[in-house]
């Protein structure tokens, strides 16, 4: 029963997605990558030193600019009007709720903000697919003795429109720890948020309902998948691109192949799990990109709900259907 589901999911999206490849009121950019291989999943290129040398001072920048409450706006011009954010507990936010808080945490103290050690960058891992790149670093807060502090792994898809690089989406993951609820302060901040009435910039498109449906099947086709050790080859073959960048739930980056394992391995120790519940969906097109917000709630043995966490899945359209090449998931806290 679950090969007729899983194939009538797929057989869909192949016949949709032929129709929808060139739809969307934002045309996809001309794809600057090596053409690639038909018996190839690997969907994305390296990224050119010109690209890489335009995207990695945007990630210092950002990390500087965040610390002087953005004054300059430059973090403000990096994102769109409907730039997807996730933050560090897993909340959806907007980008007026994430400009205000920034400037909120500057104007308490100026003086301490702008002379406060910055998070330290590094582990950065880049990939282009068609005309987005997907990035990803890890962020280390840094204490006033010099000493390290917890850790964060953000995943970053960038675009380049009216002759700049945009974030169009972003999310964080505490690494190997668990993130203290957002305060009331910071929510009421970002209840109080509200847009500008002057200036917008909205870089993508509502997606169709055929499409919102094919993408949304798919993610939970996924997480089906995840539950049977990938018994039918649906991720390793139909949906996961080679390439892929797959963070876990604890910040950690893995490959394609240690993923599968990890899947494989899950059900040896516990074949009667049962498969977590996905809702709350969120779907974002960007050109032949695609960016979908999820909840995944975990059953606990009584089969209550236990804990979510809210993904991020970067699908990119190509060959006639929707493969995934980025997955993040954030444990929510509240």
């Amino acid at each position: 029963m679950q090969r007729i589901v899983l194939a009538m999911v797929f057989a869909a999206a192949l016949v949709g997605c032929q129709s929808q490849e060139t739809s969307g009121g934002l045309a996809a950019s001309t794809n600057t990558s090596a053409p690639i291989a038909e018996d190839s999943l690997a969907l994305g290129t390296p990224v050119d030193p010109e690209t890489a040398k335009d995207i990695l001072p945007l990630d210092a920048a950002e990390n500087e600019a965040s610390g002087r409450g953005d004054t300059e706006g430059m973090i403000d011009r990096m994102l769109a009007d409907d730039t997807v954010l996730v933050n560090a507990t897993g909340r959806i936010v907007t980008k007026p709720q994430l400009m205000a808080n920034i400037r909120h945490e500057f104007q308490k103290d100026p003086k301490r903000a702008a002379s406060a050690p910055r998070p330290r960058h590094d582990e950065f891992w880049m990939r282009r697919f068609g005309d987005v790149v997907v990035a990803s670093g890890r962020s280390t807060t840094v204490n006033p003795d010099k000493s390290f502090g917890p850790m964060r792994r953000y995943m970053a898809v960038f675009a380049k429109r009216r002759g700049q690089w945009f974030v169009l989406g972003r999310q964080v993951i505490p690494i190997d720890h668990k993130r203290p609820p957002d305060s009331a302060e910071v929510l009421g901040v970002m209840a109080r948020a509200h847009a500008s009435p002057t200036n917008t910039i909205v870089l993508g498109t509502e997606p169709e309902s055929e499409l919102r449906e094919q993408i949304n099947k798919l993610a939970i086709a996924q997480n089906e998948a995840n539950f049977t050790g990938d018994s039918e080859h649906l991720m390793r073959d139909r949906l996961l691109a080679d390439d892929i960048l797959w963070l876990s739930p604890t910040g950690h980056v893995q490959t394609k192949a240690e993923y599968l394992a990890a899947v494989r391995a899950a059900l040896e120790k516990n074949p009667n799990r049962k498969a977590n519940k996905h809702d709350d969906f969120t779907v974002r097109r960007f050109g032949d990109v695609v960016i979908q917000l999820g909840r995944s709630t975990t059953p606990n043995p009584d089969m209550s709900p236990g804990p979510q966490r809210r993904y991020m899945n970067v699908f990119l359209n190509r060959r006639g259907q929707w493969w995934m090449i980025a997955h993040g998931p954030t444990p929510i806290v509240s």
